[in-house]
This record gives C-alpha cells, sequence and structure tokens, in this order.
C-alpha cells in the first residue's frame, strides 16, 4: 500500500482525466488500482476518469476482468476475416 501511496504521490501531475489514464496491468489487480485511486484522490480532491481498473463500489467496470480477453477475441476474429 504504501509504495502505491508513494507512487501516486509523484505520478498525479502526470495523469489526469484528459491527460494520460493508466490501468492495471500483470501484477497490478483491483487492489492495487484501489490503493492508486485512493491516495490521488486525497491529492487532488477529484476523482472522475483518473484510473481504469478500479473495484465496482469505487466507479469500476462490472465486466473489467474479462474486457481484455473479450478484445483479444474480437481483434482475432477482425484478423481472421
Amino acid at each position: 500500500m504504501r509504495f502505491c501511496q508513494s507512487f501516486m504521490t509523484e505520478l498525479q501531475r502526470h495523469v489526469g482525466a484528459d491527460t494520460d489514464v493508466p490501468a492495471g496491468d500483470i501484477g497490478v489487480g483491483a487492489r492495487e488500482i484501489g490503493y492508486l485511486y485512493g491516495q490521488y484522490k486525497r491529492l487532488r480532491n477529484e476523482f472522475t476518469g483518473v484510473l481504469t481498473g478500479k473495484n465496482v463500489k469505487w466507479g469500476g467496470s462490472f465486466i473489467r476482468p474479462e474486457a481484455t480477453g473479450y478484445g483479444a477475441v474480437y481483434f482475432l476474429e477482425e484478423m481472421c476475416k
């Protein structure tokens, strides 16, 4: 948790709804995104469109865990046409 908070303290100047929207990756799940989200909200008192991969109770999407897989299938279908 402390790493995520320190990371967001530095990153918050470079992300935002109109700038860059980071997302989770391998080894970074909803828990870590939640820590980043909480720190951003604490620092900026703003939280719209900052991170993808949040838990549903923090404004995340119900289908987020499957979204990458669906995107891969869609891409493969288009490539096979």
